[in-house]
């Protein structure tokens, strides 16, 4: 098994508006390669979500690596994984 899930907690200083985070983050995507797409036709897909005074943005979704998303986007991140105990056996084992 491997990683089960993974969240990048994001502190939002400036308090970006919703629309102004997701125009800097979309921004960063593209600037990947990635474009957007419909739900039936996306590969991948990331959620963010904010808390209510905008503090704190939580993304979700794969391979987001969180040094990088720092520093595209200028900000601290709080990178969380959760692990399958299976997962970790196998990492200490090589």
């Amino acid at each position: 098994m491997e990683r089960s899930l993974t969240n990048n907690h994001i502190l939002n200083a400036d308090r970006l508006t919703k629309a102004q985070f997701n125009k800097a983050f979309t921004d960063m995507m593209k600037s990947k390669g990635y474009t957007k797409a419909t739900d039936d036709d996306a590969v991948v897909s990331y959620s963010l979500v904010f808390t209510k005074d905008r503090k704190w943005v939580t993304v979700t979704g794969e391979d987001i690596n969180a040094a990088e998303l720092a520093k595209s986007l200028s900000m601290q991140v709080l990178p969380v994984e959760l692990v399958d105990s299976d997962f970790c056996g196998d990492q200490a084992s090589q």
